[in-house]
C-alpha cells in the first residue's frame, strides 16, 4: 500500500503548526474585520462584503499561502460590488485579484516600468479552498511582468 500524504484542510491550519501560520492568522485576521464593513461604506454606496465572500477569500487565500511559499501575504480591501480584492505589490509589478460576490476571480497585473499586463479570469470552481494553484501560476507569471 502506497503511503500518502494528507492534504491539510484549511480549517486545521489553525490546529496544526505551518511555517506560515503567522502570516495566515494575520490575513485571517483582516479578512474577519472587513466582515464589520456596512452596506454604503464608500459614500454613501458600496455593498458590505457577504459571508459567503468572506469565507471563500478566507480558504482561498490560506491555500494559496499554504501550499505556494514563493507567494507572499496579500493586502486584502473590499470592493464597491461587495467582493474583496488581495493585492500584491512586487519590485515594478502590481497585481490584484478581485473576488467577486458571484464566485469569479478577476485578475490584472501591470507593471510600472514598462507597457506589460497580465490580466485572467477564474471560475468558482478553478480556483477553491482545496487548490489555488491556477492563482498562484498566474501570480507567479504578473510577477515576471
Amino acid at each position: 500500500m502506497v503511503d500518502v500524504p494528507k492534504l491539510l484542510e484549511v480549517n486545521e491550519l489553525e490546529v496544526f503548526d505551518h511555517e506560515r501560520r503567522p502570516e495566515i492568522d494575520a490575513l485571517w485576521k483582516r479578512i474577519d474585520s472587513l466582515a464589520d464593513v456596512p452596506n454604503g461604506w464608500l459614500d454613501e454606496e458600496g455593498l458590505a462584503p457577504s459571508p459567503e465572500t468572506l469565507a471563500r477569500v478566507r480558504e482561498v487565500l490560506a491555500r494559496l499561502l499554504a501550499d505556494h511559499h514563493e507567494i507572499p501575504r496579500p493586502k486584502v480591501f473590499p470592493t464597491p460590488e461587495g467582493g474583496l480584492q488581495a493585492e500584491w505589490v512586487f519590485d515594478r509589478v502590481s497585481a490584484d485579484a478581485c473576488f467577486q460576490r458571484d464566485g469569479l476571480v478577476v485578475c490584472s497585473a501591470v507593471s510600472t516600468e514598462h507597457e506589460g499586463a497580465l490580466d485572467a479570469t477564474f471560475e468558482e470552481r478553478e480556483v477553491t479552498r482545496f487548490d489555488a494553484t491556477p492563482l498562484a501560476e498566474w501570480l507567479v507569471k504578473a510577477r515576471s511582468l
